[in-house]
């Protein structure tokens, strides 16, 4: 029996971010017991140790894993990072795609991901809240805010369920999230072998590490020197596409087209320009807005063949 159109499409929806990473978790990491706790050690870690770096502190970081059941855990985990102002606090456990690293530089982690990864596997396998601790800096006056909070998998926000505000002397951020279905291990691929392994290529970073049996492991920073900060870099332009260009040309507010390419891609120079000028015939002063599919496709064959 054939069915109408209309009856098709009253089966159209339309899913989240979170809706779309609940169904595919694997995506995020989270497929095994053993690698899934450890895939939550290092969005957790790497995203403290961004934290610090990027304000130049040397960061000290303590976990405590308590195991509550069989693959049952309550994670603990604290940073002395700059802490998270109120304002974003459910914007960075609880929302899919928003973060502080969607810039092309060599970063940690996951895009927008981590934390809230973590958050909606916590949620997925106990349908507990989180509750989260945050020490910052608001002008010249220190905040402490605890939140109790629950993602909206429906809408890709943070629900908050209580607030309180507390004395703080510092900064920092920690978390304490529940999970079930994962597995601590001592093997290669547990959460203790990357923990070690992360002191390793982070030697300015001290982490104090406290184990489901109470066994207190100290991983001592071996330098005071932080390393610096990556630096954003230009995309090249062998790299771009026609796309790229078109999307350049609609988001930007150059004048002309020749300062576009020389402010947006790496290695552009003038005489670059002049050269795909020649080649293409195209007007390099043109406004950028006007420029068409086609010949964004003639630049982008130029950069290919130029040397």
């Amino acid at each position: 029996m054939e069915r109408d159109t209309s009856e098709l499409f009253e089966e159209f929806k339309e899913l989240t971010a979170s809706e779309f990473f609940r169904r595919n978790k694997q995506m995020l990491g989270f497929s095994g017991k053993i690698r899934s706790l450890t895939i939550v050690f290092h969005e957790l870690i790497t995203n403290s140790l961004d934290a610090c770096e990027e304000v130049g502190i040397l960061p000290d970081i303590t976990i405590e894993l308590k195991r509550l059941g069989k693959d049952h855990y309550l994670l603990t985990h604290a940073d002395n990072g700059p802490g998270i102002p109120e304002e974003f606090i459910t914007k960075v456990y609880c929302q899919m795609f928003a973060g502080s690293k969607f810039r092309n530089i060599q970063s940690r982690g996951q895009q927008g991901l981590g934390c809230s990864g973590c958050v909606l596997l916590s949620q997925m396998t106990t349908g507990q809240p989180v509750k989260i601790r945050s020490r910052y800096k608001d002008g010249n006056q220190l905040k402490g805010i605890e939140m109790t909070v629950k993602l909206d998998v429906k809408k890709n926000t943070g629900i908050i369920l209580d607030r309180q505000e507390f004395e703080t002397d510092r900064t920092g951020s920690g978390i304490e999230i529940e999970f079930k279905d994962v597995s601590y291990s001592m093997s290669e691929q547990g959460a203790y072998e990357y923990i070690r392994r992360t002191v390793i290529g982070n030697p300015h970073a001290k982490i104090v590490f406290k184990d489901p049996t109470g066994r207190k492991y100290t991983f001592d920073r071996a330098t005071d020197k932080i390393p610096p900060l990556p630096k954003e870099v230009l995309p090249h332009p062998k790299g771009v596409t026609a796309d790229d260009i078109i999307y350049l040309c609609k988001s930007t507010n150059k004048k002309r087209f020749k300062n576009l390419l020389m402010d947006s891609l790496s290695r552009v120079s003038a005489s670059k320009i002049k050269e795909i000028e020649e080649a293409t015939g195209l007007d390099m002063n043109k406004r950028p807005k006007s420029i068409t599919w086609k010949e964004a496709e003639s630049v982008v064959k130029q950069f290919d063949q130029m040397k």
